[in-house]
């Protein structure tokens, strides 16, 4: 974002001449931005949209922070990122966006590079324009499908590391079988994988904890043995008056 003046702010993100405006309590309400609250001299923001495809992707690319990687590959945010091998199924708000985009033609997949240009296209063009051509969607999600574009373009290229050489390894779905490929049948999947195959087996001892109880074990034995003693051997006095 650029600051234009006090309270009104350019965003690449957005068409040119989109405007919108934003209560600044709403921004802070979120999980991730809530630990970031700021005090303002106003408590409004007006955002224009430029337009600006590279300056979009540029933003975008500093919230995906890869200069600390414990590992021999990371993603972001220093959590290892293993070869890509295989497959990979792509679904609800990764295929809406990209279906919207008319990139989700699975006989016929479009180029890394197409897809790109294909969305620095959509992005390029005036938000009138754009609100003729799609009146049908509603305002909200359509002003955002440019954002939207970028950042998962940005997320599966810079956060994932997907190169033109396995692209076409991604399938963006909008159904698996006859079922809808939603976040919540990902998030039952993604349970399932948690549920370990077998009962998991009870970790031993400590030897300190294995010393305690054996400790404990001989003098519960020994107090045993002392009390059958003291039974076995009653004093004669004690005898007699019970006869």
């Amino acid at each position: 974002l650029q600051t234009v003046d006090n309270n009104s702010l350019l965003d690449p993100c957005f068409h040119q001449g989109y405007q919108k405006t934003i209560n600044i309590s709403n921004i802070f309400k979120t999980p991730c931005t809530s630990a970031k609250k700021k005090q303002f001299p106003f408590s409004q923001l007006y955002l224009k949209g430029e337009g600006d495809y590279q300056k979009c992707r540029r933003n975008i690319k500093t919230l995906f922070n890869k200069t600390n990687c414990p590992y021999s590959s990371c993603s972001f945010n220093g959590i290892y990122l293993p070869p890509l091998q295989g497959d990979f199924g792509a679904f609800s708000a990764f295929y809406f966006v990209m279906n919207f985009l008319n990139l989700t033609n699975e006989q016929s997949p479009v180029a890394l590079d197409k897809v790109a240009s294909a969305i620095e296209s959509f992005c390029a063009r005036p938000w009138h324009e754009v609100q003729t051509a799609y009146h049908q969607i509603k305002e909200k999600y359509l002003s955002e499908y440019c954002f939207s574009g970028v950042y998962i373009l940005s997320l599966l290229e810079n956060g994932y590391e997907f190169t033109e050489e396995n692209w076409q390894r991604i399938h963006f779905l909008g159904k698996i079988g006859n079922s809808d490929a939603g976040w919540t049948l990902g998030y039952m999947l993604n349970l399932t994988n948690m549920i370990p195959a077998e009962e998991p087996a009870v970790p031993p001892l400590s030897h300190g904890s294995y010393v305690g109880l054996m400790v404990l074990c001989s003098l519960v034995l020994l107090s045993g043995l002392v009390l059958a003693c003291l039974l076995c051997h009653k004093p004669k006095c004690l005898q007699k008056g019970i006869v």
